[in-house]
């Protein structure tokens, strides 16, 4: 008998006793239920249950029913994505609790004025019914510090983006909790026709925002994302708490913000948008005794308690059946909907104390039992999901629950259910749900019979005791009734009477089944430090910056600065755009909103890289920026750097023959203008001493580089410069051969100094007045001609003599007496210019001579009479070559000024040897020329 009691839904049918057809059972019943009934013996007349005659009022519980009615409740993800895409008529939604929630959106366009076409106006329904307070705002997972009213609805009013974040002052938001009687006056006033007076959404928790988003240049680093996703936490909806006199239940105004699981339970049957259940089909007193129940404090393992069933979360109601829409509510509290008469109950996710014991069975015919699965198809274990604060509201799991022995009882591999609890906010909550579900699952037992009268008075929901004598004792425990039918039946025996019974489903259960131990049952799960999926990119790289005419934006005078920065991307894959700001001057001055990059950009160099134009050109720039995606870097922070324009306005490159206006190219006529009253002699490129003409500007190669020649005025005191062999020469032991060679300027007017075949020195010289302290500057222009070394020396009575050497084609000097200065130049031809320098100590009249030398140090030797040096173009005097016939000569100074441009510019000039000279914020006007130290100018330049 015990096995056949233990087969899967076996019908326990055992013989008829020898007494005859009585059929009794006797039992036990609860004082509190049925009053002081003490052990009844009911004895029913007939040896059966016959035909149904009359139901008098049953009661079922709901939970599986309704879960097999209609289509499973959206989940967290579900509701996210019907919230959040945009809709003219958003689904009916119930907010519980505190938690962060999606507005359903209705997005306009419009604004007046210099705001035309730039502001996105939102009207978002949070709650289809008043709310008790908003209590953050997020754009994009990113919390809005707020200043301002939100409730406030008067012109002005609102919340605004608090300064220093990066939303201000571009939002503004307006919440009303219900009250509302038209939209905030200042959405009316800058939208208009967006919004009539009456689109108040009244009864309804409403959000405005107000979204300013730019000139179109702007709205990428304004608005990464457009529209932003929008996120409100608050405290939502007031329910009725029925243990509480001082609450009308037909008065909203009087209720409550409450996050109790039965109250919010409660309410949803009461207000709910599909059916709504009137007071007097509600069994009230399950439902206080299920919120006192939800309050209980429980312990953590971290010590301190909390609530032990709390809902944060929203209900949609998208039409179908009312139990399968408010599930997630009775899920939340391990609780169950119940059906009493007709009433709504509701059987609290806690062990209750049996209400009565079933003790005997004297007649099992009717009496069944069976398990709802074979073992190896039961769930062992329970995957749970909960809607996690540390993950910004998203989805979250727990560890796997597994019922202890489960799989080794069933023989096999885990069986795995899943649990999702869109309506818990709490990781520990959810721990005891997952275990309650985990173990009910088990509980397959079911015993299914038929009670007497005195049974009238039990209802779903109940928990009994069985205590059947042998041989039934195998079916003893602790059951809860899943249905109870009472009703009238007729008789079977044919008699005509009618019996009263109560056909009843009881489920095994157990105390264990919602007993949980912290220390041992609580999860350890990991703290996060910023909420998953939200952790921060890892920052750029360091940050260079440029400026000057590389990045300059156009040219000349309209010209704009800027300054490029770059800097490597971040190795973070989840960065979808960069944000950099800039900082002009100081540290003590504000950053400045820069803007935006898309976070797959580079540039040639594969490099993150933007422009910050205009700038002034001297004010200090500091660039910032940070990696973002959906939470933000780091900042990493440039060097400060002075920007600049250099852009060439003015381009004068004599070295090159370059020049430019603006960047224009033109001839050395466009850049430089020129007056010299005399012609002027230059060495050109060839090597030849060429003559310019009047005004007429010379490219000088004598420095071996071609230069820009300037000279101030200058003098050749000597007469005949080119005929040595003019008596204004005198000649010591040597004749002078005239015209006997070409000279430096191609002419065939050099003239050959030969020794003679005396045993003395060689010389030519003529008479020159000394003056003390005033620098003498001797030139002349030397060809070997059999002797290759010439001293050179200047002499008079009480003058310190002063006295160098110079081997022609080696440019060799030597110093032979005082301290003359000798400076040597190679031209064509083997031709060299000689200049002789020195400062008299006294006022004299004085010689200078030039001595034919065998040897350096050798100046007298016995000549061989045909030996000598080719001598051309002497000069008394500094300066470029200035020819003289029979009386001195001079050279006007030169007289050169910048064309084609004015304004204030930095110049660098850059001299003949490569030194530069720079004149910063040069006024450059008609007629202009830089103070110059040196006279042969490579290049001019002129920047802004």
């Amino acid at each position: 008998m015990i096995a056949a009691l233990l087969c899967s839904a076996a019908t326990l049918a055992p013989a008829r006793a020898e007494a005859g057809p009585l059929v009794s059972a006797v039992v036990s019943l609860a004082s509190s239920v049925f009053g002081a009934g003490g052990f009844i013996a009911t004895t029913l007349a007939g040896g059966g249950i016959g035909a149904f005659a009359l139901r008098l009022g049953g009661s079922l519980l709901l939970s599986a029913a309704a879960r097999a009615l209609g289509p499973k409740p959206p989940g967290a993800p579900e509701l996210v994505r019907q919230f959040e895409n945009p809709q003219s008529l958003p689904a009916k939604r119930f907010v519980y609790g505190e938690t962060r929630i999606y507005g359903s959106p209705a997005w306009r366009v419009g604004g007046v004025g210099p705001s035309q076409g730039r502001l996105l106006v939102g009207c978002f329904v949070l709650n289809s019914r008043p709310s008790d307070a908003v209590t953050g705002v997020y754009l994009d997972k990113e919390a809005v510090p707020l200043s301002g009213d939100l409730y406030d609805f008067a012109p002005g009013g609102g919340a605004s983006a608090a300064a220093g974040s990066r939303w201000a002052p571009w939002a503004r938001f307006w919440v009303g909790r219900g009250d509302q009687t038209s939209p905030p006056a200042d959405i009316l006033t800058l939208t208009p026709g967006l919004f009539s007076a009456t689109d108040a959404g009244r009864g309804l928790t409403v959000m405005w925002v107000l979204f300013d988003c730019g000139p179109n240049d702007q709205r990428s680093w304004r608005w990464p994302r457009t529209p932003p996703e929008v996120e409100i936490e608050g405290r939502w909806s007031k329910v009725w708490d029925l243990r509480d006199v001082a609450q009308d239940p037909d008065d909203p105004a009087t209720w409550q913000f409450s996050d109790n699981q039965a109250l919010c339970a409660l309410d949803a049957a009461r207000m709910n948008p599909i059916r709504r259940y009137p007071l007097a089909q509600i069994d009230l007193a399950t439902f206080a005794e299920a919120a006192d129940i939800a309050d209980e404090l429980v312990p953590l393992k971290a010590g301190g308690t909390e609530p032990r069933y709390r809902v944060n979360g929203a209900l949609i109601f998208n039409g179908s059946e009312l139990m399968d829409q408010i599930l997630p509510l009775y899920a939340a509290g391990a609780a169950q909907p119940v059906r009493v008469g007709g009433r709504l109950s509701i059987a609290a996710g806690a062990f209750t104390a049996p209400v009565a014991t079933l003790t005997d069975i004297t007649e099992a015919e009717g009496l069944g039992v069976r398990f709802l699965k074979p073992g190896r198809d039961l769930a062992t274990t329970v995957h749970a999901t909960f809607t996690d604060p540390a993950r910004d509201y998203r989805t979250s799991d727990l560890e796997d629950y597994t019922v202890p022995g489960a799989v080794a009882v069933d023989g096999g591999l885990p069986t795995v259910v899943d649990l999702e609890l869109p309506l818990v906010t709490s990781a520990t909550q959810a721990m005891r749900l997952q275990k309650i579900r985990a173990k009910r699952l088990r509980a397959q037992r079911q015993i299914t019979c038929t009670l007497p009268p005195a049974w009238f008075a039990v209802v779903a929901g109940c928990n009994v005791t069985v205590d059947f004598p042998e041989p039934y004792a195998a079916l003893n425990g602790l059951y809860r009734v899943t249905s109870a039918n009472p009703g009238l039946f007729a008789s079977e025996d044919g008699s005509g009477g009618v019996a009263m019974r109560v056909p009843v489903v009881m489920e095994e259960i157990a105390a264990s089944d919602f007993a949980f131990d912290p220390e041992t049952e609580e999860q350890n799960r990991p703290l996060l430090a910023l909420s998953v999926g939200r952790s921060p990119p890892e920052p750029g790289g360091a940050i260079t910056t440029t400026t000057g005419a590389a990045v300059a934006i156009g040219a000349g005078p309209a010209a704009i600065a800027a300054v490029r920065f770059a800097f490597d991307p971040s190795p973070s894959p989840s960065v979808q755009i960069y944000e950099w700001e800039y900082r002009l001057g100081g540290t003590s001055n504000p950053w400045q909103a820069g803007g935006t990059i898309d976070g797959a950009l580079r540039d040639g160099g594969g490099q993150v890289s933007g422009l910050l134009a205009p700038v002034a050109v001297g004010v200090n720039v500091t660039i910032r920026a940070r990696a973002i995606g959906l939470a933000a870097s780091d900042w990493v922070v440039s060097a400060p750097i002075e920007p600049t324009l250099d852009i060439a306005r003015y381009e004068a490159d004599f070295s090159a023959g370059v020049y430019r206006i603006d960047g224009a190219t033109g001839t050395l006529a466009n850049v430089l203008g020129l007056a010299r009253a005399s012609v002027a002699t230059f060495v050109d490129g060839a090597g030849l001493i060429q003559t310019a003409a009047v005004n007429v500007p010379r490219i000088d190669h004598a420095a071996g580089v071609p230069c820009l020649l300037i000279e101030p005025a200058g003098a050749n005191a000597f007469t005949w410069s080119e005929a040595m062999d003019n008596a204004a020469w005198t000649k010591t032991n040597a004749t002078v051969m005239a015209n006997a060679i070409a000279a430096p300027d191609g002419a065939t007017t050099a003239d050959l100094l030969v020794e003679n075949t005396a045993t003395s020195s060689h010389r030519i010289q003529r008479a020159r007045a000394m003056e003390s302290g005033v620098a003498a500057t001797i030139s002349l222009f030397a060809k070997a001609g059999g002797r290759d070394i010439l001293r050179l020396r200047a002499s008079g009575t009480g003058m310190t003599v002063q006295a160098a050497e110079v081997q022609i084609s080696t440019g060799t000097v030597s110093v032979q007496a005082g301290t003359p200065t000798v400076e040597t130049v190679a031209l064509a031809g083997g031709w060299r210019r000689i200049t002789f320098m020195f400062t008299p100590n006294v006022t004299v009249s004085g010689l200078f001579e030039v001595y034919l030398c065998s040897a350096f140090g050798v100046s007298s030797y016995t000549g061989d009479g045909v030996s000598g040096a080719y001598l051309w173009g002497a000069q008394d005097g500094a300066g470029s070559y200035i020819a003289t016939a029979g009386a001195a000569g001079s050279r006007a100074a030169d007289l050169p000024a910048m064309q084609g441009v004015s304004g204030v510019m930095d110049l660098l000039a850059t001299y003949d040897n490569g030194t530069t000279a720079a004149f910063d914020a040069a006024p450059v006007l008609p007629g202009y020329w830089p103070t110059l130290t040196r006279q042969r100018l490579r290049s001019l330049i002129g920047t802004i």
